[in-house]
């Protein structure tokens, strides 16, 4: 059996042992983040006439089921976290305490550099910056975006509603946890994932913009509830080998089903019918497979590659910063004069490395300067003893 990783010192203290892999996914979210974020807005379609160009484009614009992964892997690694502490003293100051000193010390320093300080450095700059601060502030964001409620979008921080979700669960998860026995906590997660879809079929069905059905809380809890729900699985031996044995063929299906609507629809983006209804749930089963997956290191081990890895280590801060940078690329990028065909296309390859190179860099720093002085803060939040994630001995010889 493959030993338990050793843990980062920001990590020192939490209810579970590090796995390598579990970063790549991560790595792997944001990449496609970036992708749909940096690629779709180089507008490839119309610099180039080419086919490549065309279909790369398409691809990219998948990029938003990257999102959907970020829930399903923190369904599933919250929902362990507390299943191994529920028992344990300090329950509740353990868990917020770790929380807050992973998620708000970055997100309020963005809030107050974005909303506070920019628009009054550099003029024009966040011209929407005073619109929906309150909804911001609140972590509601997507609740405001969801209900028409907000006027005009704080388009620099637009992207801050799937933290304003991730935070809401937060608020309401450990609560349940602790008072629901596994078997009840597993009916409920299959109750959630299945009432998440019919409010998205109905959201639609009644015409209501998809947007607000791939922006509400409840519309999108399924992501969360299914990692939650694997969470729970895996922690019974035999669930646990089930999984392992059903993951391959379960990752092929689900995909199998993505690629037929990639392929029926104009463009794989929530905006479909089929894909902000049926396609979060496919994409759920599939990051649910591929976390599974991730804990075969034997057999998946490229998903502790270094590259991943470190994307996911420094996601936090690439998610934040990346699109503010974006915009302010955009401003730039969309001004410049038309170029012939190959200039074109050598404008977009440059602006899509450069936004991904910075975003990267400025999760990195970020990850230095802000996150982690906060994250060894941790040692004041102590679980006992870390329990592994690593496979059972007898899945790992296979």
């Amino acid at each position: 059996m493959v030993g338990a990783p050793a843990a980062r010192p920001e990590e020192a203290g939490s209810a579970i042992a590090h796995v390598p892999a579990l970063d790549g996914v991560r790595g792997i979210a944001i990449a496609l983040v970036l992708g749909l974020h940096f690629g779709v807005a180089a507008d490839l379609s119309l610099r180039s006439t080419s086919a490549i160009a065309r279909w790369t484009e398409r691809v990219l614009y998948a990029g938003w089921a990257g999102v959907d992964l970020f829930f399903v892997l923190s369904g599933f690694l919250i929902t362990t976290i507390l299943l191994v502490s529920k028992d344990g003293p300090q329950y509740f100051r353990r868990f917020y305490g770790r929380r807050i000193l992973r998620i708000f010390p970055l997100y309020y320093t963005a809030l107050v550099l974005g909303l506070l300080v920019a628009p009054r450095v550099i003029s024009g700059l966040l011209p929407e910056g005073s619109s929906g601060q309150v909804w911001l502030w609140t972590y509601t964001l997507n609740i405001g975006f969801a209900l028409g409620l907000i006027a005009t979008p704080v388009t620099y921080l637009s992207h801050f509603w799937t933290l304003a979700i991730e935070e809401q669960y937060y608020l309401v998860w450990p609560w349940l946890v602790r008072v629901t026995a596994p078997r009840t906590l597993l009916a409920l997660c299959a109750a959630i994932a299945v009432m998440a879809l019919a409010l998205r079929l109905a959201w639609v069905g009644l015409g209501y913009s998809w947007e607000g059905a791939y922006r509400f809380t409840l519309t999108r809890a399924d992501s969360l509830a299914i990692g939650g729900a694997v969470a729970v699985l895996m922690r019974d031996p035999a669930w646990r080998q089930r999984l392992l044995d059903l993951a391959p063929a379960g990752l092929m299906a689900s995909l199998g089903l993505l690629v037929v609507m990639f392929l029926r629809v104009p463009r794989f983006y929530p905006s479909e019918w089929s894909v902000v209804t049926f396609g979060h749930s496919a994409i759920a089963v599939a990051s649910a497979c591929l976390i599974v997956l991730a804990l075969r290191e034997r057999s998946w081990g490229w998903m502790s590659g270094r590259p991943l890895r470190a994307l996911g280590k420094y996601s936090y801060g690439i998610y934040v910063w990346h699109f503010p940078l974006q915009r302010v690329m955009l401003d730039w990028y969309s001004t410049r004069p038309a170029q012939p065909a190959p200039s074109a296309l050598v404008d977009a390859v440059v602006f899509v490395t450069a936004g991904v190179t910075g975003s990267v860099l400025l999760g990195w720093v970020s990850f230095r300067v802000i996150e982690r002085p906060f994250l060894r803060l941790k040692r004041f939040f102590v679980y006992s003893n870390a329990q592994s994630l690593e496979p059972l001995p007898a899945v790992n010889e296979r």
